[in-house]
């Protein structure tokens, strides 16, 4: 319909390094891999033509933040970021 909306998300489920350390810079660098997304500080997602992303989204948090459960191709990028080592799975 031609409009847009930009949103704060938090992915549900797991915590990751904070974006300000050098672990969390790589954390960063690696969902930006998985989302094929340039790390030029744009808000918008390039994804290659005919990739599906599915963004499942709940309730927000206690910082308005919508939590978000993502998929790239059928392959769910919470877990991908827990199972690599740059998040780890938390209680909600």
């Amino acid at each position: 319909f031609g409009f847009r909306t930009v949103q704060t998300l938090r992915l549900r489920g797991i915590d990751a390094p904070e974006i300000t350390t050098a672990d969390g810079m790589e954390a960063k660098k690696a969902l930006e891999k998985m989302l094929k997304m340039p790390g030029n500080g744009k808000r918008e997602t390039q994804t290659k033509a005919g990739v599906q992303v599915l963004v499942k989204t709940t309730k927000p948090d206690k910082y308005d933040r919508y939590l978000a459960d993502i998929f790239v191709a059928g392959v769910f990028v919470n877990q991908q970021l827990v199972e690599k080592g740059f998040a780890v799975i938390v209680e909600e």
